[in-house]
């Protein structure tokens, strides 16, 4: 089916809050408008009435397809289906964490997988940035 987006600047943040119905594939797919900053964090809450199959997928890709969490500690596979979960986008490979954030300069597809039939929730990302052709 189809996913709606919003878009809230708070000073120099942006939070893209994407709410998504699946189809009777248990999938929904739409593209942000285009973002440029950081991908510092994304959170899911399932719906509480047309609640999702455990462990439904979410991916991030950019205009070239690549998966924007791919090089992060944490991805947004296996979500709850009755628990808002979170996760800080900070690179892997290291024994320490850093601090460092995807950098998004596209428009960002948002895919939700394996949800169930008509099934709903929320995912928000919050990214130290902006739309494009905005300022903060």
């Amino acid at each position: 089916m189809a996913i709606t987006f919003s878009y809230e600047s708070i000073g120099d943040w942006l939070q893209v809050t994407a709410t998504w119905t699946s189809d009777a594939s248990g999938d929904a797919s739409d593209t942000t408008a285009r973002i440029v900053g950081s991908l510092v964090k994304a959170t899911t809450i399932p719906d509480g009435t047309a609640i999702p199959t455990d462990n439904y997928d979410i991916t991030l890709t950019d205009d070239e397809g690549i998966d924007i969490l791919d090089p992060c500690a944490q991805s947004l596979a296996d979500r709850s289906n009755v628990a808002a979960q979170a996760i800080y986008c900070i690179f892997s490979g290291t024994s320490e964490p850093v601090a460092t954030y995807p950098a998004v300069a596209d428009a960002v597809t948002v895919t939700v997988a394996n949800a169930g039939d008509s099934k709903a929730g929320v995912l928000k990302l919050l990214f130290r940035g902006a739309l494009a052709g905005t300022s903060t």
